[in-house]
């Protein structure tokens, strides 16, 4: 199928037909990731209907452009714009993998940056320090908000979970940066006051504000320190 006929045709019809009545979009003719601009030569009035379809069109037209993946998953959303079953297989299957890697490569290269790092750890600490946001994310994670609730567990996944949620004692103890220049790196870090002997993750994440998960990265010595702490297994 030539996509860019189709989508030139649809385009040509929009500008030559009077106002059109009910609902209606704004459409970059050009889109602004492939360089468009806001002019009014470049604009064209669609329908919702047609704005989706353009979309559709454009995304076939450009298969590896990542911009034009992000607009069309925007845009299946909004109800409106969901034609029929067929595009939205289409969209799910094609766009969101694709949008998916560029994302998970993106991030990965964001926290390579230790300004980043830095950045995003003390917002997190100032996050978790406040007792409303506490508060708030109990709320919304307890009782039937729980992705784990009326979930009944099987023995083999209960052995499991137990294994895994931080059972295994733990020491803990208030981490000193000894070198302020540095973020993060074996070495820069020295035992402060000594916090006691913790029975599990959960534990230590109530009384502190400290994620579980960068708990259990200390523990298994892939991280040096997080959120200014220290731990090490109980011998």
């Amino acid at each position: 199928m030539d996509y860019t006929k189709h989508y030139n045709s649809l385009i040509l019809k929009a500008q030559s037909r009077p106002f059109p009545e009910g609902y209606t979009e704004k459409h970059h003719i050009i889109p602004r990731c492939l360089g468009g601009s806001n002019a009014k030569a470049n604009i064209a009035i669609l329908t919702g209907r047609e704005h989706f379809v353009a979309h559709l069109l454009l995304r076939r037209m450009y298969p590896n452009h990542i911009g034009l993946a992000l607009a069309i998953v925007r845009m299946i959303y909004d109800v409106r714009r969901i034609t029929n079953s067929r595009k939205y297989e289409w969209v799910k299957k094609e766009c969101f993998p694709k949008l998916s890697e560029h994302n998970k490569k993106h991030a990965l290269k964001r926290w390579e940056d230790t300004e980043y790092q830095k950045e995003m750890s003390e917002m997190s600490k100032r996050l978790w320090s406040n007792p409303e946001h506490v508060k708030l994310m109990r709320e919304k994670n307890s009782g039937i908000n729980n992705p784990q609730f009326g979930k009944k567990l099987s023995e083999d996944e209960r052995r499991f979970y137990s294994r895994s949620s931080g059972v295994k004692p733990f020491k803990a103890w208030r981490a000193i940066c000894i070198k302020p220049d540095s973020y993060k790196g074996i070495g820069i870090y020295e035992k402060g006051e000594f916090l006691g002997i913790f029975q599990n993750r959960s534990e230590f994440s109530r009384k502190f504000y400290i994620n579980r998960p960068s708990i259990a990265k200390c523990l298994n010595k892939k991280s040096p320190q997080t959120g200014g702490f220290l731990f090490e297994f109980v011998e």
